[in-house]
């Protein structure tokens, strides 16, 4: 579909669908029924901040299908609420947020729906010799009308750009607690927990799974130039797949950091892991070696530049690394890049790197950005990685800016071949416009495609009006 049949065919659903002007008026009503808060500007001590933010979307293939079902107008309507208590030793953060949704998709008679609730819980604690920190988060999301674009995690995983039915939940714990910082010798206590639930989805790739890993640390300092971490970690894996799949991981390492000079800084590891995973074949599968690797980086007059060479196992075997890096500052901006090589045990060699590129313009900016990597999924397979972004920002004047950016994220087979390579580019052009001190207003249009192997490729263009605020209340 061209971008003008595109346009055309929106105009014609707006002229059509009789429950918009509803929409748009229950938005108003929520919008205009707040009024803004006032508060000191006190630094430190109990903020809360409240957020809305209104958003009508018309996409004419939501799903990306590769046969379209017909044109999807969604109207969220975001709440937010944060409350942060600080004081000298300690942080306390409590954040919610949900979504209330009208829609007219295709194929749904389900026009209102509270979705996509959050709710995230941090403490932190920073004493004179010790360091506690503790969080929690739970989500839950209507997969029916969750963009895998808009919500990709830090770390792609084999599952990140799955688009399918039904619902999934996500809890997650973090512990840390670290004591003697100021000691030669000191000792801590690191706690991940990730709990993660489908319900009615019909991908066999979402299935529940729980990931928990202990980290059991003690920190030396040697000498006024050299300071050590003796680490033991374990990770355990179980799944609710096909094959009830139990995964051990099981790894002790030294880590070394040794100052050469004032410019010149050595890091190695040394290490010992064990990899052993059960399921209801039934089989056993043991993968063990040494670990470690060697580091030397060094600040120049104009940044820094480094080498680092490691070795790793995991569930498919050992894999090597190598790479080098560098980052500079420039006279209008910043560039940061690395630049290596991974072999794994498959016998594939795959390049990987990274780019974080900032150049600022007399009225705007332009930032790039890649990242390419290698990684053993939590699925037990090798996948490599890609994604990269461009974005040009122009101000128009006090009040207003133009945005255009383009991203690409890409999921491929770095193995046996059990995992499909997906791509999935996306073109964005976005108009800001401050209506007033505290209400912003941006739209624009947005094209995705998607392409995966054994499933074709599909499109979807989409136009979007925003209206959003925040305000703050400061004791």
């Amino acid at each position: 579909m061209s971008v003008l049949a595109g346009q055309i065919s929106w105009v014609d659903q707006l002229k059509k669908n009789r429950s918009l002007p509803v929409i748009f008026a229950a938005s108003a009503i929520v919008l205009t029924g707040l009024t803004p808060a006032q508060g000191q500007n006190t630094p430190g001590g109990l903020t809360l901040t409240f957020g809305i933010s209104s958003s009508l979307r018309v996409n004419d293939n939501f799903d990306l299908d590769p046969v379209s079902p017909g044109t999807t107008t969604l109207l969220d309507n975001t709440l937010s609420f944060s409350l942060l208590k600080e004081t000298p030793l300690d942080t306390f953060q409590l954040d919610l947020s949900g979504v209330l949704r009208l829609s007219d998709a295709p194929g749904s008679s389900d026009n209102f729906s509270a979705d996509d609730p959050r709710v995230g819980l941090s403490y932190a604690h920073n004493g004179p010799n010790n360091r506690v920190l503790a969080d929690l988060g739970y989500r839950r999301v209507d997969l029916n009308f969750a963009d895998p674009l808009r919500e990709l995690d830090e770390i792609l995983d084999q599952t990140s750009l799955i688009i399918d039915d039904g619902r999934s939940e996500n809890y997650n714990t973090k512990l840390s607690f670290e004591t003697g910082l100021n000691d030669p010798i000191g000792f801590g206590v690191d706690i991940i927990h990730n709990d993660r639930k489908y319900s009615n989805t019909i991908d066999p790739g979402l299935f529940d799974r729980t990931t928990t890993q202990v980290d059991v640390f003690s920190r030396f300092n040697l000498s006024p130039v050299a300071s050590g971490r003796l680490t033991f970690s374990q990770r355990d894996y179980e799944a609710e797949d096909i094959t009830q799949t139990e995964r051990t991981t099981q790894s002790t390492f030294f880590d070394l950091n040794y100052l050469l000079n004032t410019s010149t800084t050595l890091t190695s590891s040394i290490g010992y892991t064990e990899v052993e995973e059960t399921d209801n074949v039934p089989s056993l599968t043991v993968v063990d070696g040494l670990i470690g690797g060697v580091g030397l980086k060094r600040q120049l007059v104009n940044g820094s530049a480094g080498v680092n060479v490691a070795t790793s196992i995991s569930k498919t075997g050992r894999r090597n690394t190598i790479s080098v890096n560098r980052a500079l500052s420039l006279p209008t901006g910043s560039l940061s890049a690395s630049l290596g090589a991974v072999h794994g045990e498959s016998g594939n060699t795959d390049a990987i790197g990274s780019l974080a590129y900032t150049h600022n313009l007399p009225a705007g900016s332009i930032t790039a950005s890649l990242d390419r990597a290698v990684r053993t999924s939590s699925e037990g397979n090798d996948i490599r990685t890609t994604r990269a972004g461009v974005d040009y920002l122009q101000t128009i004047n006090t009040l207003s800016s133009f945005v255009l950016g383009f991203d690409y994220v890409e999921i491929a087979d770095a193995g046996v071949g059990t995992v499909n390579d997906t791509k999935s580019p996306q073109i964005r052009a976005t108009y800001n416009y401050a209506l007033t001190q505290d209400w912003n207003l941006s739209t624009g249009y947005i094209y995705r495609h998607r392409d995966e192997t054994g499933m074709g490729s599909s499109d979807s263009s989409e136009v979007f009006l925003t209206v959003d605020r925040k305000f703050v209340i400061r004791r």
